[in-house]
């Protein structure tokens, strides 16, 4: 997976040149259909407003991007928010930059400056995420082996996002990628055998505010840090 990050609160933000507005609005979005529906809100939300610029880009490698300048000359609007998603490695999002015009021209310079600006001051606005490379599988063990292996967890930073208590323990755990050597190893230590973690997958983690978060095929899931 490409390393990309993603927007886990929207934000807002504005920048004023020569009386001209610029109100920008940062969201997460799974699809072209929502990044529309976040665009049909804006325009009625803003529904006086000159233009509503806005880029989006979408996909798990950020493969499908898109920009439009509303009426400002090509270049100066859409573009430039562009520019600002990519440059945050952004996937997922969808950014518009409102425009409340002031009077005065502002020529392509400074519409690109004034585009630029306000994409940038929503986008420190937002709560961003930077997901790593991470593996999710399972593993069974018996009861009496459930502290040692818990402790190994807790040791080498592996996460638990469920369990199972049947007649062994059966746990759901997920693990940065750069950590299963050293996991794998542990646990043929403290077992005394080789213990497979079963349907192993690939995915991204990120935590962020005492909760772990998963992106992967079924989107985001999150889970408190303490269910270690």
């Amino acid at each position: 997976m490409a390393s990309m990050s993603y927007v886990l609160t929207g934000g807002t933000g504005e920048y004023t040149e020569k009386k001209s507005r610029f109100i920008g609005e940062l969201r997460p979005v799974e699809s072209q259909d929502e990044a529309a529906a976040f665009l049909q809100e804006t325009r009625k939300v803003h529904h006086d407003a000159r233009h509503h610029c806005m880029a989006w880009i979408i996909g798990e490698n950020g493969q499908t991007k898109h920009s439009s300048d509303d009426g400002e000359p090509s270049g100066t609007a859409g573009r430039p928010i562009l520019s600002v998603l990519e440059g945050a490695s952004l996937t997922n999002a969808a950014l518009i930059v409102t425009r409340y015009f002031g009077g005065t021209l502002l020529g392509t310079g400074g519409l690109v400056r004034s585009y630029t600006a306000a994409a940038q001051a929503t986008l420190s606005d937002a709560e961003i995420v930077s997901p790593r490379p991470a593996l999710c599988g399972r593993l069974t063990v018996s009861y009496s082996q459930w502290q040692i292996v818990q402790a190994l967890f807790k040791k080498q930073g592996v996460f638990v996002t469920g369990a199972d208590y049947g007649a062994d323990v059966t746990v759901s755990i997920c693990a940065y990628i750069e950590q299963e050597p050293l996991l794998l190893s542990g646990l043929e230590s403290v077992l005394k055998t080789a213990a497979p973690v079963r349907d192993r997958r690939l995915c991204q983690m990120a935590e962020s505010n005492e909760t772990l978060l998963l992106f992967n095929d079924e989107g985001l899931q999150r889970f408190p840090v303490t269910s270690l």
